[in-house]
């Protein structure tokens, strides 16, 4: 791992939680041995705003790069979270564990921050064994995205992950890209909504259609 893609931690605590010398530990012997490049340490008892900035209610709760994690969790974990926490393929991992087990506020964190979300939404809606509630879970945060911080950069890197899978042989996969590109593609999905009006799949046309009218109501840009 090259120090570039090396990420850091942070680690929220308190003097009396039962849970947190264990996690601590795992984290710095992760920085001693180069898979963090760095680990901060707030106690809670002393600094209690950073519980309201990241909106922790239990302890020990940490960071590896921007994904977000509560609980004792093994070191060999860990390690493997810190190997491919800037990955696409890390980050589908963790919104496909945060997304299934309800933790959305956790997976839009993530999805907010990290360089290959739209590579890894592709990578989850291309496999046919990913869950509905992710996949709906996906739909969820580019809605919460798209209405507050999207940006035109991610945008194009959504257009060009979700655009080969306008060819899928799954119809459920076409539909979902489809989906996500009229609620997050920006203006220059049209042409791959319009493409989509012709699909074989009667619930892709209607999500196609939905897409096209959203770009064309009056509060869209």
């Amino acid at each position: 791992m090259s120090p570039a893609t090396v990420p850091d931690a942070l680690l929220l605590l308190t003097s009396s939680c039962p849970n947190c010398p264990a996690v601590l530990d795992s984290l710095a012997r992760l920085v001693k041995e180069g898979a963090l490049g760095r680990l901060e340490i707030v106690n809670l008892q002393q600094r209690p705003e950073a519980a309201e900035e990241y909106g922790v209610r239990s302890v020990p709760w940490f960071c590896i790069g921007v994904l977000r994690f509560q609980g004792v969790h093994p070191l060999g974990e860990l390690r493997d979270w810190a190997r491919n926490a800037d990955t696409a393929e890390g980050l589908a991992a963790y919104l496909g564990e945060t997304l299934g087990t309800g933790r959305l506020a956790d997976a839009t964190a993530a999805a907010r921050r990290h360089p290959a979300i739209a590579e890894a939404t592709a990578r989850l809606l291309a496999e046919e064994d990913t869950p509905m509630e992710v996949r709906i879970g996906l739909g969820a945060i580019y809605e919460t995205l798209a209405g507050d911080d999207l940006t035109a950069a991610l945008s194009d890197d959504l257009r060009e992950a979700l655009a080969p899978l306008l060819q899928a042989e799954q119809a459920r996969v076409r539909n979902d890209a489809c989906y996500l590109l009229g609620l997050a593609g920006g203006a220059a999905a049209r042409p791959l909504l319009e493409q989509c009006l012709q699909d074989e799949d009667a619930e892709v046309r209607d999500t196609a259609r939905e897409g096209l009218a959203l770009m064309d109501a009056p509060d869209q840009s």
